[in-house]
């Protein structure tokens, strides 16, 4: 979302993406079993920060699968 605020003509696909991104990173979490307000968390956190939070949040989950392994 923070994008939007830099942007001065949001592109259509843009806007079809940001939802698109924040299911997708609910099914990268789901198979986690989290807290909810965790999993709420980190899609608000990749909603907000768009790719970035996307690419921080694989990180975080490869991360806390090798800790479990």
């Amino acid at each position: 979302m923070l994008i939007f605020l830099f942007l001065t003509n949001i592109p259509w696909w843009l806007l079809l993406t940001v939802p698109g991104l924040g299911f997708v990173a609910w099914l990268d979490l789901r198979t986690l079993e989290l807290r909810t307000i965790v999993v709420f968390w980190w899609i608000l956190f990749v909603i907000l920060l768009y790719i970035p939070g996307w690419i921080l949040m694989k990180g975080w989950i490869i991360y806390r699968k090798r800790q479990r392994a």
